[in-house]
């Protein structure tokens, strides 16, 4: 998973605390209901909480920019 997004960015680049990898993803479960939904790797030690990293995100970026979901992942290939 690539991170091409300004979420992405905000996360990943080490302003949000404890993040290790980002990706975010258009994810289309149901046809014509497009939903961003994020996926984070907490850094070594690190405990991440999805709402506070959506909090987080909504503060610097569009509501449409927010995902509707983030899942924390333990690890990533």
């Amino acid at each position: 998973m690539a991170s091409g997004s300004s979420w992405g960015d905000r996360v990943g680049s080490g302003r949000a605390s404890g993040v290790s990898q980002v990706a975010v993803v258009v994810r289309e479960d149901r046809p014509g209901d497009k939903r961003l939904v994020g996926y984070v790797v907490p850094a070594a030690g690190a405990s991440l909480e999805p709402g506070a990293l959506r909090a987080f995100v909504g503060a610097a970026v569009p509501d449409y920019m927010v995902p509707s979901a983030i899942l924390v992942l333990t690890r990533c290939r």
